[in-house]
């Protein structure tokens, strides 16, 4: 990439910034920077003070002016929110005998709104794929032990880190 340098910034409290989002937010480790445009002031908006732990994703939407934020520690329970969100999902529909591709579309809207990009951004999210891989196995009826890539072969499907990623692009 060739372009001309704006501004610098520098602080004490971000030592090693990973990120820096289209809004100027700076995510790094235990503290979110907010940055003014031209890089003279700055704000911590929060630190590990305010239960901030490895931030893994920072999401701010611009319309409704609000700012989307996933620690570290909290993946596990949004991936054990998509678990009860499946199980949920599963007694529901039940008593109506779906096939496969009805259920999947079911997940994908059901549980996917869990899933989504604005939530888990680039983060692997390997708690997530699992409650994803357990759902397909469970609908072609197959051993938890089966190869993922088959099952995902089988059923026409991705990872959902690829769909996430691929959502993330067409934004």
């Amino acid at each position: 990439m060739n372009g001309k340098e704006l501004w610098q910034f520098q602080s004490e409290s971000i030592k090693c910034p990973e990120s820096i989002a289209v809004d100027i937010l700076s995510n790094h480790f235990n503290n979110l920077t907010i940055i003014q445009h031209d890089g003279k002031l700055s704000k911590a908006l929060l630190t590990k003070s305010d239960g901030l732990f490895n931030p893994l994703v920072v999401y701010y939407e611009k319309e409704k002016r609000i700012l989307l934020l996933c620690n570290e520690d909290e993946t596990k329970k949004l991936a054990e929110q998509c678990r009860k969100s499946m199980f949920a999902m599963l007694s529901t529909s039940r008593n109506y005998h779906l096939n496969t591709q009805t259920l999947l579309s079911l997940f994908d809207v059901y549980v996917g709104s869990v899933i989504s990009c604005e939530v888990w951004g680039f983060y692997k999210g390997d708690d997530a794929e699992k409650v994803h891989l357990h759902f397909c196995k469970r609908q072609l009826g197959v051993k938890q032990s089966t190869n993922s890539a088959m099952i995902y072969m089988k059923l026409g499907r991705l990872p959902i880190i690829v769909k996430r990623k691929i959502q993330i692009l067409k934004c």
